[in-house]
């Protein structure tokens, strides 16, 4: 199963520039992965199916709910707004890298610029991210 999360929600915007607010534009992402994902006959199921306040808790929450089992993929969508081009796909430390540079080569095949595929592992050696870090493993 697949479940993609709409970053941000409700009071937290994001990143916001050019009349584009993150947590409207994660949402369309998400919305947009679903129904792909059912085109393809994927099970699918999203953290935030409209506009939400999520504590980082609750976020973790909703990821268990949705249930987990082996295969299952996590996909949270982010639109940064650092200065700099590309598609960042950054995966768990408990993950290999295969589905991840596969992500990154579709995404390049489709004509779009790839800023890095990678891990971040903070100073504990585990995952930088909590989403990452405190999601169950399957």
């Amino acid at each position: 199963m697949g479940k993609t999360d709409a970053w941000h929600g409700g009071e937290d915007q994001g990143a916001s520039g050019n009349g584009i607010i993150e947590k409207d534009l994660t949402l369309k992402i998400s919305k947009y992965m679903k129904h792909r994902f059912d085109e393809l006959g994927i099970p699918s199921k999203r953290t935030r199916l409209d506009d939400e306040t999520l504590t980082p808790n609750d976020r973790l929450n909703r990821i268990d709910q949705l249930g987990a089992s082996t295969g299952d993929i996590l996909i949270s969508n982010h639109v940064n707004n650092a200065g700099s081009c590309g598609f960042e796909v950054i995966y768990s430390v408990k993950s290999k890298n295969t589905l991840p540079k596969s992500i990154a080569n579709n995404l390049k095949a489709e004509g779009l610029p790839i800023r890095n595929v990678y891990q971040r592992i903070g100073k504990s050696g585990n995952d930088f991210y909590f989403i990452l870090r405190n999601t169950k493993p399957t």
